[in-house]
């Protein structure tokens, strides 16, 4: 019985998030609901195309909404439901993203528990991104997508 996961980070963001769209939204639901852009619907589109992706049998996103926008295609193709699961969102560092510390990127990775305020330090992703991916992988002879995203999978692919 031969279990087949496709992992996928989502496809091109609308924009960043600094600076480049008015929101009164503080950055942490900017981030979550950051769409995607134009280009980037098209490679999600594009991507569905795929001949390995036709066999899509189960398919998992973030809740975030470029995750879900990139998933949307395959699911839809496959005629399959999305599963939204939390487990498989970003990184949640917990500072305004106008305010980012220098050094802050190089930082979460040289000191796997470093974090600014009360969210999650590299280490805290990891064991959420390990929880999360074992229990879809506990769907045996499945042919599975998971769409997340960027520092999420870092921080799970490290572990392995």
């Amino acid at each position: 019985m031969k279990t087949v996961i496709y992992i996928a980070r989502h496809s091109r963001p609308f924009r960043s998030l600094f600076d480049e769209y008015n929101s009164p939204d503080d950055f942490l639901l900017r981030n979550i609901k950051n769409p995607l852009s134009v280009e980037g619907g098209k490679l999600a589109e594009k991507m569905s195309d795929l001949d390995e992706l036709k066999n899509v049998e189960m398919f998992y996103s973030s809740s975030y909404v470029r995750a879900m926008s990139t998933a949307k295609y395959i699911s839809e193709k496959n005629n399959i439901n999305l599963n939204v699961d939390k487990g498989f969102g970003e990184r949640q560092h917990g500072v305004d993203g106008f305010h980012i510390p220098e050094g802050f990127e190089l930082k979460q990775w040289t000191d796997l528990n470093y974090k600014i305020g009360n969210v999650e330090p590299i280490n805290e992703v990891t064991e959420r991104m390990y929880r999360t991916f074992t229990k879809v992988f506990n769907n045996k002879g499945k042919t599975i997508m998971i769409v997340c995203h960027a520092t999420a999978l870092m921080s799970l692919f490290r572990k392995y």
